[in-house]
């Protein structure tokens, strides 16, 4: 049996409130300026690494998944962004040629330049970051 509900005499089926999510839609806001995005961080005193996959969505300039790695000393207060996909797998896949380009890096110490190793084949291992996430 429906919910009913009387009022003045006369019974009603009780409707739930629906409002429609375009009427409160602020104007400013377009979906197609929405990322979607999946991440890791890893994290001590000193280093920062946040790993993102940006997904595509709406937004057609996106095809297929972008994938970075945002690397701080938090020492020196220095930052940089590699999303390099074959550097960044060639990691993982410890790949002689793609480790030696990141002991050429200045940012961190070489024990870090390690832990980016072990974070990087961690994420391969799990599926976050593989060639099926590049245009290639």
């Amino acid at each position: 049996m429906e919910d009913r509900i009387e009022i003045n005499g006369i019974w009603y089926v009780k409707e739930e409130n629906k409002v429609q999510s375009s009427q409160n839609t602020p104007d400013l806001y377009d979906d197609y300026f929405t990322t979607f995005y999946e991440g890791a961080i890893w994290e001590d005193s000193n280093v920062l690494l946040e790993f993102s996959v940006l997904k595509p969505s709406k937004n057609e300039e996106l095809e297929y998944d972008t994938i970075s790695l945002k690397v701080v000393n938090k020492q020196t207060k220095k930052e940089e962004y590699w999303d390099n996909i074959n550097f960044l797998l060639g990691i993982a896949k410890e790949e002689k040629i793609w480790i030696k380009s990141l002991n050429d890096s200045k940012l961190i110490s070489s024990e870090y330049k390690k832990v980016i190793e072990y974070f990087l084949n961690d994420l391969y291992s799990e599926g976050y970051l593989s060639e099926e996430n590049s245009m290639q």
